[in-house]
């Protein structure tokens, strides 16, 4: 490359400038593509970690949800058995309401028969107990005009 650029310098020192700069411009490509190449390595290697880091905090709450939600199931299989046995229990009270009600619409019944022959039985007391209203005395006729 040397002899080559003497040649080059001696004969024609354009083109040797020329060259010089052209040479110049891609030891600066170069180097702005090794950083370029250097940083997106770097970039890439940090971000690879972040992800992996990003995936292990996504496995942990994950885990914590899952047991969360085995918690939360046996929780409510719990409640489910202690409704049932509460609808049994709201069952037989319903039944046992029913019979009370019905003794006591009987009882009421009862109570109502009484009362009315209590009422006539009062009623014919009252008229055997009541003295006979007093005859009437003969009104005179000049006070029967109409």
């Amino acid at each position: 490359m040397e002899k080559l650029h003497k040649w080059c310098l001696c004969r024609h020192p354009g083109l040797a400038r020329w060259l010089r700069g052209l040479y110049a411009l891609a030891l600066i490509a170069c180097i702005f593509a090794g950083g370029f190449a250097a940083g997106s390595l770097n970039a890439w290697t940090s971000a690879a970690r972040s992800m992996e880091l990003q995936r292990e905090d996504y496995r942990q709450a994950l885990d914590a949800v899952a047991s969360a939600v085995g918690r939360a199931a046996g929780t409510a299989e719990q409640a489910a058995e202690t409704a049932e046995r509460a609808a049994g229990t709201a069952e037989g009270a319903a039944l046992a309401a029913k019979g009370a009600v019905s003794k006591a619409g009987s009882a009421a019944s009862k109570a109502t028969t009484a009362a009315k022959h209590a009422t006539t039985a009062v009623k014919k007391v009252e008229e055997a107990l009541t003295p006979a209203p007093p005859a009437a005395a003969p009104v005179p006729e000049w006070l029967d005009t109409p």
